[in-house]
């Protein structure tokens, strides 16, 4: 067991359950349409942006180079969103333990049975098994997966239920399924 999952654990805390995502191509038929769009969106509102700043100040004289290149490095960011989040998700883990999902990546995440009240397995034009909870993220398009299972785990501080939460690509699904459901039913009753 790595130091990194040593210090997740809570006292007793038992792992029944571990893995990485499967293996993906980046812009894969779920992703590639998506992307393109978000690409196209992007260059055409960061060009009409320059394109009104620069019809605003060059006749003033008052032209700055500085805010088309921020304005062009935003829209590179934002375009590279998708490489980014792939690039997380694939240096990933996955836990199932007796108290708990966790994930653990750049920063460990976790989501208690407790806390989950909805969630849906389901399989994207690709067919990765990915675990969607809380009524955010069952409502997700599958393009929209990847980037939810790099971000955030999002509970409402006033309920305490888990509102967003993804589990993406997920190897031998059948038997983390299985598990999953297990501890959810122990701890939900």
């Amino acid at each position: 067991m790595d130091d990194e999952l040593k210090s997740a654990l809570e006292e007793g805390e038992k792992v029944l359950w571990e893995g990485k995502p499967e293996n993906f191509i980046t812009l894969d038929n779920t992703n590639k349409k998506p992307f393109i769009m978000k690409v196209v969106i992007t260059a055409v509102v960061c060009i009409a942006l320059i394109v009104a700043y620069c019809a605003a100040t060059i006749p003033l004289d008052n032209f700055k180079p500085a805010l088309p290149i921020v304005i062009a490095a935003f829209g590179i960011l934002i375009a590279s969103g998708t490489f980014l989040d792939a690039r997380k998700l694939r240096r990933q883990r996955y836990y199932i333990t007796d108290r708990r999902l966790i994930w653990i990546s750049d920063s460990t995440r976790s989501v208690p049975y407790e806390t989950i009240q909805e969630y849906l397995f389901s399989r994207d034009e690709d067919d990765h098994m990915t675990l969607l909870v809380g009524v955010d993220a069952v409502k997700k398009k599958s393009h929209k997966w990847r980037s939810m299972a790099a971000g955030s785990v999002f509970m409402n501080d006033d309920t305490g239920v888990c509102e967003q939460a993804v589990f993406y690509a997920i190897p031998r699904a059948e038997q983390f399924k299985k598990i999953f459901e297990e501890q959810l039913q122990k701890h939900q009753k």
